[in-house]
């Protein structure tokens, strides 16, 4: 209802206007603009404002870190080699045991005094001597007559023909002379023969 009286009120007070403004203008000659329509709309309360929507902003993940590679590892150098001695020490088979000289008694007897060694294959090792000749072999296992006890004639049969091959004429009588062997009391005479100062003994 207050609506309808506004705009009857602005229709009269427009019919008026009207009026009055032809009049004006038959006398100034001045154009009157008529009022803009629509000015009973502002009247009209307006649509309340809406507040914008807060829009959070989207959250924005950090790039990944891009992966180090792990360091190469330094290259390991050889281990040293130890330094050889300049005179290095032979081996222990390397090293030549020297053969055992067969001393004389100082009652001149011929006896070779005793090397301190057990009996123990002692005879087998002055026949195995004999057999491949060395000589020196002989001596140093005939000479404990201890050992050779259950083999006396053999022991002197060994030592007069081990003698009689060295040279030491009186050492080889003397010994050869215990024998009962035939060939044994030969090998002694024949040493007896050349114990004269034409065939010296080695000193």
């Amino acid at each position: 209802m207050v609506v309808a009286g506004i705009i009857a009120l602005v229709a009269a007070s427009g019919g008026g206007w009207l009026a009055m403004s032809r009049a004006d203008r038959a006398k100034t000659g001045a154009a009157v603009q008529p009022p803009a329509l629509g000015e009973d709309r502002a009247l009209e309360p307006g649509p309340e404002p809406v507040e914008p929507e807060r829009v959070e902003p989207a959250r924005v993940e950090p790039a990944p870190e891009p992966a180090s590679s792990p360091a190469p590892e330094p290259a390991s150098s050889p281990a040293p080699e130890p330094a050889s001695s300049p005179n290095p020490e032979p081996a222990p088979d390397a090293v030549r045991r020297p053969k055992l000289v067969a001393t004389h008694a100082p009652n001149g007897s011929g006896e070779d005094s005793p090397t301190g060694r057990s009996c123990e294959g002692m005879q087998a090792r002055g026949q195995l001597a004999f057999e491949s000749r060395d000589w020196q072999a002989v001596l140093t296992h005939t000479a404990r007559k201890s050992c050779w006890s259950t083999q006396a004639q053999t022991r002197v049969r060994l030592r007069t023909t081990a003698l009689f091959n060295f040279g030491r004429w009186s050492e080889c009588a003397t010994i050869g002379a215990q024998s009962d062997d035939a060939k044994v009391r030969s090998i002694a005479d024949a040493c007896q023969a050349a114990a004269t100062p034409e065939y010296p003994e080695p000193k």
